[in-house]
Parts: C-alpha cells; structure tokens; sequence
C-alpha cells in the first residue's frame, strides 16, 4: 500500500496500516521516535493532518498529530536535523 511521506513497519516487516501521518506538500527529512511510541518529524513541508507546521512536527504514535507541540514562529528552511536533550 503507497504511503506518502512516512510509514512505520513493524520488526517483522509488516506495514503498521494504523500509522499514515499525512504531510501536505513537501519531505521529511529526519525523524526520531521516543520510548512512549511518538515520533518528531523535520524536514521541508508546512503542513501535517490539516494542521500548519512549518517543517517540524510531534506526532502521536498512531500518526496524528500532537496539536499541543508546535514552533510557531520558527526561521523559514527545511529542517536536516535536531537534538533530543
């Protein structure tokens, strides 16, 4: 099944058909994925779920956005890479 943007796959390479994060318009670059399953993305679009985010965005771990975390504000460009502290 085509996925755009990003998919997850599960350790026996299955397609996690749950986890379809829809990035409007633009790539992801990097992500990383914490313990409790959600997952940053970065990279050069505005848009993810409906919702404008100027190349990073939290997602929970079904894919949906976090509407609670955003960079409003942030210099314009596509995002390579971040650090988790």
């Amino acid at each position: 099944m085509p996925r755009p943007g990003l998919a997850r796959v599960f350790r026996d390479g299955r397609l996690d058909e749950h986890f379809a994060p829809d990035v409007a318009a633009g790539t992801i670059s990097w992500f990383d994925i914490f313990r409790d399953g959600s997952v940053v993305i970065a990279g050069s679009f505005t848009n993810v779920g409906g919702l404008p985010r100027e190349g990073i965005a939290w997602l929970n771990p079904d894919g949906t956005v976090d509407p609670g975390r955003s960079l409003a504000g942030r210099p314009p460009g596509t995002i390579t890479g971040l650090v988790a502290l």
